[in-house]
């Protein structure tokens, strides 16, 4: 189902189910983007709380990641190549 724009409480019931077949999926970094994207556009209508309860679940599919743990501590890695010497 395709949400008419500015149609919040159509959009929050979309990003549900979009978010709930991720993670039947178990696909849970693109559940936590669609999810932290849904938190966005809640916000953005003042809906704080609903944007909350989003965020935490999004925070709960972090912790389903395998090594998620290790991942979030990483060094960031540019990924550009080194310069050539000249």
């Amino acid at each position: 189902m395709k949400s008419a724009p500015g149609d919040v409480d159509a959009a929050d019931v979309d990003f549900d189910r979009a978010v709930t077949a991720l993670a039947d999926r178990e696909q849970w970094r693109e559940a936590i983007y669609v999810a932290r994207h849904w938190a966005e556009i809640l916000r953005a209508a003042d809906r704080e709380e609903r944007a909350y309860a989003v965020l935490e679940l999004a925070t709960d599919f972090g912790q389903r990641i395998p090594n998620s743990h290790v991942i979030a501590h990483e060094p960031r890695r540019s990924l550009a190549l080194p310069a050539r010497p000249a």
